[in-house]
């Protein structure tokens, strides 16, 4: 029953919760006045939440508890494909090198599946009344009622399979094989793509993509790193300081009192410039790339 699922849903995303943002062991970076080292000592999560002095590092202490969080649950239970393009992406910018790797990506996944009733379902194999079979990609209509369909057709009598483009039920333009340098075979070729909607990429494959189109690659892998990398940086700013030996040197060994005293208002200068970058990348790179960070 309904009632009981989410009482099962909420106790364990209590418990979730808990864990992740109290009970947890993480990694505490305090400065020792005593001995003028950064030491580090292990504290409950729970330590971020309750602490309220500590100014902007009890925010970022929330970020780096969160990022943790999210990276272990995409990383183990996310729904969303490892690496692919949009579809659109793939016709729009792709070079033809990329547009033929997709199509044939698409071709082998869909009709080497070995689940004939999920093809049938998704207007994908169709069985001819000659025996035959074919393969069909919707690839658009007119008067909202006579669909135009990219047919891939197995004849029963074993001859070489060729492609057609089915336009209210008259199969045309035929060829054994779609080629990307005439026009019909390109409209065979990007209608595939188009309609697919997305193409997963093989990881091992990426090297292969075009300059223009490689970084429009997403999926939860890209999401996994990009999460990571947005870790390092909020850890850097979290961690960052005044008293650290960039600038604490820059002052330290000075004799002279007015140049000492100069060259510390030159290294408060240069932190809160390093700061203000740190910032600056953070608040860019979630802008560039948060949006993809779902699941």
């Amino acid at each position: 029953m309904k009632i009981f699922r989410n009482i099962k849903r909420i106790i364990s995303q209590y418990f979730e919760t808990e864990y992740w943002y109290r009970w947890r062991k993480i990694d505490h970076f305090w400065f020792n006045d005593d001995t003028g080292k950064y030491e580090c000592k292990k504290v409950p999560a729970r330590e971020y939440i309750t602490c309220t002095w500590e100014g902007e590092k009890d925010i970022l202490g929330i970020m780096l508890l969160k990022l943790d969080h999210m990276f272990w649950n995409l990383k183990h239970y996310a729904a969303q494909s490892d690496f692919y393009l949009d579809s659109h992406n793939i016709t729009k910018i792709g070079s033809d090198s990329d547009k033929l790797y997709a199509f044939n990506k698409i071709i082998k996944e869909t009709e080497s599946s070995k689940n004939e009733k999920e093809a049938i379902d998704c207007k994908y194999l169709y069985k001819r009344t000659d025996g035959g079979k074919e393969y069909r990609w919707f690839y658009g209509e007119y008067d909202n009622q006579k669909a135009i369909y990219l047919a891939h057709i197995y004849p029963s009598n074993g001859e070489k399979d060729y492609w057609a483009i089915l336009d209210n039920g008259i199969y045309s333009n035929l060829q054994c094989k779609p080629d990307i340098s005439n026009e019909t075979g390109r409209k065979i070729i990007e209608g595939v793509i188009y309609y697919k909607y997305s193409v997963n990429i093989d990881i091992t494959e990426y090297k292969n993509l075009s300059d223009e189109l490689k970084p429009l690659v997403r999926g939860n892998r890209r999401t996994l790193t990009e999460l990571l990398h947005l870790r390092h940086k909020v850890k850097q700013l979290y961690k960052i300081e005044d008293t650290d030996d960039k600038y604490y040197n820059m002052w330290n060994n000075i004799k002279d009192e007015d140049e000492k005293s100069k060259m510390l208002l030159e290294s408060e200068k240069v932190f809160e410039e390093d700061r203000r970058k740190l910032y600056e990348e953070i608040a860019a790179f979630m802008d560039a790339n948060g949006r993809c960070w779902w699941d």
